[in-house]
């Protein structure tokens, strides 16, 4: 996933040099984007929300998707 989000950054500063376009990219002391999150942690932030929101019963549907995810894989899309 490190290898993707290196290539998505090197990727849009090259097109933002060839359009002539001012692109500020920071990074953190892991070479991450700062401000940027993966899928995962975008789900994660998603689901605690949603148990915040539903209590319990909340924790038992994200429970239940993440098993889902975790048989499945994380790229099978019919989870969206």
């Amino acid at each position: 996933m490190e290898n993707v989000l290196e290539e998505t950054a090197r990727k849009t500063l090259e097109n933002a040099a060839e359009y002539d376009f001012e692109f500020e990219l920071v990074l953190d002391e892991n070479g991450r984007p700062i401000g940027c999150c993966t899928p995962v942690e975008l789900l994660d932030e998603l689901d605690s929300k949603f148990v915040a929101t539903f209590g319990e019963e909340g924790r038992r549907m994200a429970n239940a998707r993440r098993e889902r995810w975790n048989r499945k894989g994380s790229h099978h899309y019919k989870l969206f």
